[in-house]
């Protein structure tokens, strides 16, 4: 029987993406003073050339989590788990 989270549940659930936001930029800085060599016409702290690798990021990852989340909202909750 579910109680409900627990109280420090939904702060982890709020501050764990913000985590991983500060860690990834932080990594892709860092990263970029190895990759500069490779640059080639474009900075490697260019906040365009960083806007535009996370939106395409963003953008691939909303695409491949579409088709299997309109499928689970299509799907009859009592048939699947009469399946199990």
């Amino acid at each position: 029987m579910g109680d409900g989270p627990g109280s420090s549940e939904p702060h982890a659930r709020c501050v764990a993406p913000g985590r991983g936001l500060a860690g990834g930029l932080l990594a892709a800085l860092l990263g970029s003073r190895v990759l500069s060599r490779s640059l080639y016409g474009v900075s490697a702290h260019d906040p365009l050339a960083i806007g535009a690798a996370a939106f395409v990021m963003l953008s691939s990852a909303m695409l491949a989590v579409i088709g299997p989340a309109r499928r689970a909202s299509r799907a009859d909750p009592v048939s699947i788990l009469r399946r199990l």
